[in-house]
């Protein structure tokens, strides 16, 4: 329990988080070029695929971002409400 307990401190930067959407979009491009190359059959559809996953994680990233932008709103309010 402690090991995952742990694990959920370690809450990335927006920076970090951007640089994260950054890399995920660039390989966004490379397999979207990939998908061009093949037409049809099976490459072409683990291509595809990739895409697909590829376009979850960075949605997935830019959830996390706003959710921590969110978090950071709430706390700044707390903060101001107290003084």
């Amino acid at each position: 329990m402690l090991p995952l307990l742990s694990a959920c401190t370690n809450v990335p930067s927006t920076s970090d988080l951007d640089s994260d959407i950054v890399s995920v979009e660039a390989e966004i491009n490379d397999a979207r070029k990939t998908v061009s190359e093949y037409q049809g059959g099976l490459l072409s559809i683990l291509a595809s695929t990739r895409v697909e996953t590829l376009l979850v994680t960075r949605a997935m990233l830019e959830q996390k971002k706003t959710g921590l932008k969110q978090k950071l709103k709430h706390r700044l309010k707390k903060i101001f409400l107290k003084l």
